[in-house]
């Protein structure tokens, strides 16, 4: 078994990396030990030296890295390029405006609380924000004085060569940061036998629950970020109908649609239903689509192919159980190419609510009541995040307080932000990322009583 790097959209066969033999891994596993990674014998501030050293060399790299993102993936080419830019931005924020010091050395007369980093911390990330997921997760991590394993997507190995290749260049001691070509089965083996001390995985609920029940054999923390089917609430008082269009257009269809917290359930009050669906529809028809590199192409293909078939089976399934194809995009080429299209859901179908529809199919219901909406966006058992478009403060209010997920959005789409955490609740997973919490996560606190 191997690591493949295959254009999603061509087919063509970039390189095939196998996995790490059980020497390998030893190997690498004693050479950080005693070369003693942890970058807590290095000073915080030469820590944000290296982020910032970081934020350079992705700048620098930033149109090489976006061609590699859309190649291995098959994500449009600008919108890559927007991820490498998320990149940046995040890198330049800890690395020079977060105020941790103050936090750190926060003391009362009597006592005082110290943290210290956990030690080494294996990240286990996905193919779909293929530099996002890895920067976001690790820099708070490494930032806390932590050193990092890199267990990436079997879809993206150039990229994960890539971004440990970075790291050193930005400065980061050798073994601080150290990409793992490993087999599923080798990273159980990795948390069992205590080489980490944390781990922090991005993926689907399955993936969740077997990371969670090795963490917790084994007493370590772990972070969860596990999908969600979200929900958008769009009521009749809104006053630029074009602008939250936008918004949910570019919420469930960038990055074709292979988003965790894209809207993937979307809730309209019955009297402006009928308006904003053909406002949709007619957004939607002039979006052109192709192939990735492209600057043109707003839609290019899926993943892989199989991400296609899984897909197409999710929307016969809802369509056999009486939801309606209102539009479907014109046919992409490319294998792994899936046409957009937007559903309407005449009732409620746990096919819609507990599945994660990862593609670029949105569901639409009609409501008529403020509590139906509510009721149905809570009927879902993921809670990742939601969002309400209205100008009435008292339903923002009781949405804020209603609904249940890690994160509101409020007229605007849902959007992970670096200064404060992502994450969610039920099985969307738990723990949190970004922010000041993001940068504690995987710290010791201890307490100093004299």
């Amino acid at each position: 078994m191997s690591f493949k790097s295959i254009n999603p959209f061509t087919g063509e066969c970039y390189c095939e990396i196998p996995y790490f033999t059980q020497g390998e891994i030893r190997k690498i596993l004693f050479d950080q030990k005693q070369k003693l990674a942890n970058l807590s014998f290095q000073e915080l501030r030469n820590r944000r030296a290296f982020i910032s050293n970081l934020s350079r060399e992705l700048e620098l790299h930033k149109d090489n890295l976006s061609i590699l993102i859309t190649r291995e993936m098959g994500k449009p080419i600008l919108q890559s390029q927007a991820e490498v830019d998320k990149c940046i931005a995040l890198c330049r924020y800890f690395g020079e405006e977060i105020a941790i010091e103050e936090i750190l050395n926060s003391r009362s007369y009597h006592s005082k609380v110290v943290f210290e980093p956990m030690g080494r911390i294996l990240l286990i990330m996905p193919w779909n924000f293929p530099l996002w997921q890895v920067i976001r997760c690790a820099i708070p991590i490494l930032l806390a004085g932590n050193s990092i394993f890199l267990k990436h997507a079997e879809q993206v190995p150039q990229i994960a060569i890539f971004i440990e290749k970075l790291f050193h260049k930005a400065g980061f001691p050798i073994h601080c940061f150290t990409n793992l070509f490993l087999s599923h089965r080798d990273v159980k083996k990795m948390i069992s036998s205590r080489q980490v001390q944390g781990v922090c995985l991005t993926g689907g609920l399955f993936a969740g629950r077997s990371i969670a029940k090795s963490c917790g054999d084994v007493m370590i923390p772990y972070v969860l970020e596990l999908g969600g089917s979200d929900p958008s609430v769009v009521w009749n008082d809104i006053d630029e109908m074009d602008h939250v269009v936008q918004q949910i257009l570019h919420s469930r269809f960038l990055n074709n649609g292979q988003s965790c917290i894209a809207t993937k359930r979307l809730y309209i009050h019955q009297e402006i239903i009928d308006k904003f669906i053909e406002k949709l529809i007619f957004e939607l028809s002039n979006l052109k689509s192709g192939y990735g590199e492209e600057e043109s192409n707003f839609f290019s293909c899926l993943a892989r192919e199989e991400l296609k078939d899984k897909l197409s089976f999710q929307v016969q399934n809802l369509v056999s159980r009486g939801a309606e194809k209102i539009f479907q995009y014109k046919n992409s080429d490319g294998d792994a190419s899936f046409s957009p299209m937007l559903l309407k859901i005449s009732k409620s179908s746990s096919a819609v609510v507990d599945e994660e529809l990862f593609g670029p199919v949105l569901c639409i219901q009609e409501v008529n009541h403020f509590d139906q909406a509510i009721h149905l966006s809570n009927s879902s058992k993921f809670g990742l995040g939601a969002s309400i478009f209205t100008k009435n403060e008292s339903l923002i209010d009781q949405f804020i307080h209603g609904i249940e997920s890690g994160m509101v959005s409020v007229n605007r789409m849902m959007a992970s932000d670096w200064s404060v955490p992502f994450g969610g609740i039920k099985n969307s997973g738990f723990g949190r990322e970004l922010g000041v919490e993001g940068f504690f996560t995987f710290m010791h606190m201890k307490t100093i009583i004299r």
